[in-house]
């Protein structure tokens, strides 16, 4: 479990724009040659636009 906690701290500092150009071409070396590790890094769902209608 530690490894998805890892990649999904990863992936908000992503999302925020904190990772230095050095982390963000590991994560793109990561997703070509790691199976396990580009299927971590997919969200399970899709996420909404941001200030889309949410359906209720």
């Amino acid at each position: 479990m530690q490894y998805e906690d890892h990649i999904f701290q990863l992936y908000m500092h992503k999302l925020s724009g904190d990772l230095t150009p050095e982390e963000e071409a590991g994560i793109e070396r990561k997703l070509e040659e790691d199976p396990a590790f580009r299927e971590a890094w997919r969200p399970s769902r899709p996420m909404p636009a941001r200030n889309a209608p949410r359906s209720t």
